[in-house]
């Protein structure tokens, strides 16, 4: 919409103020305006969600920005209809969290894949998510991580994240009453998110929280 009525403006501006035989070189300009602004809105709400939702980009958007790097990425979501019922709000920030810590894992050059899983339910009334990104590590692979660091820098950009420090990813988490971190494991670092539904009924909330913490790690 707003790549339509820039458009729109541009076209006035060009009849009003432009030659005829050079507004074909303007013309062209516009194109990365357009380009841009397409780029920004997929940064921030992939067509993927916007047609199939939630689970389709966490599958698609964030496996197709990840695979264009050369990082190995697989995905495990409940059914597609799964996450739509969820408030839009924790939607978001699921998504975002899942952008944020791909794009931290992916900083290592070691990575050499990514495998994401969201696992949800309801306890006492309340629904709640669990988030968890796993980063294989080997060292081995150092070499063929630091050729690739030019294209995993615009990792970033594709996804639209802000390189999140791990305090402000946990502020995050507490605002649906949850928790977030990053931790090491065998196989490399894991990001695990634990987050309710904070548009469901308040009551009992924490021993929601206390009860699945132990099965999140």
């Amino acid at each position: 919409c707003v790549a339509g009525a820039l458009r729109m403006d541009y076209v006035r501006v060009l009849q009003r103020f432009v030659p005829a035989d050079a507004r074909d070189d303007y013309g062209k300009d516009f194109l990365d305006v357009q380009k841009n602004v397409y780029h920004l809105a997929e940064s921030i709400h992939p067509s993927a969600w916007r047609e199939r939702g939630l689970a389709a980009a966490l599958e698609e958007t964030i496996g197709k920005a990840l695979r264009e790097v050369g990082i190995p990425y697989s995905c495990e979501t409940p059914g597609r209809q799964g996450l739509r019922f969820l408030n839009e709000a924790l939607q978001a920030a699921i998504y975002r969290m899942a952008c944020e810590a791909a794009v931290t894992i992916s900083t290592s050059p070691a990575c050499i894949g990514i495998h994401l899983t969201v696992r949800k339910g309801r306890l006492n009334g309340i629904p709640w998510v669990v988030l968890r990104l796993d980063g294989m590590l080997d060292e081995s692979q150092v070499a063929y991580g630091i050729l690739q660091a030019k294209e995993r820098q615009r990792l970033a950009p594709k996804l639209g994240t802000s390189a999140k420090t791990d305090s402000e990813l946990q502020l995050l988490a507490r605002l649906f009453q949850g928790n977030a971190r990053f931790r090491a494991i065998p196989t490399g670092i894991r990001f695990t998110a634990l987050l309710s539904d904070t548009a469901s009924r308040s009551s009992n909330r924490n021993h929601v929280i206390e009860n699945v913490r132990l099965w999140a790690n």
